[in-house]
């Protein structure tokens, strides 16, 4: 909360709205949308896909015997990360926490 209020300060035109989790200052160029979790944790790309896969059990069993291709997987998972997300997140970022979910399954 201090440095919402030291931007307030130094910038005395900024109307500051908070949201769930959506911060709006206008008047100051800054304008930020992040995702957050029930305990008001920022949630990650990574958080994201775990939380999609933890919720189909198939998809946990493809990643650890590796006979699912994690691009096609990532474009199909997409929309649903993006809306969890509420912004536009790359396929290769799905890629890559998928990688590292599959790698976190093998070791376990």
């Amino acid at each position: 909360m201090s440095a919402i209020q030291n931007r307030r300060s130094n910038c005395r035109k900024c109307f500051l709205s908070i949201s769930l989790g959506v911060l709006f200052v206008t008047n100051c160029l800054i304008f930020t949308i992040f995702a957050v979790d029930l305990l008001g944790h920022m949630k990650t790309i990574s958080s994201a896909v775990e939380d999609y896969i933890k919720s189909k059990p198939f998809l946990v069993s493809a990643l650890t015997q590796g006979i699912i291709n994690l691009t096609s997987l990532a474009r199909m998972m997409n929309k649903d990360i993006s809306s969890v997300m509420n912004k536009d997140v790359r396929n290769g970022a799905i890629v890559m926490a998928l990688y590292q979910e599959a790698r976190a399954h093998l070791l376990n």
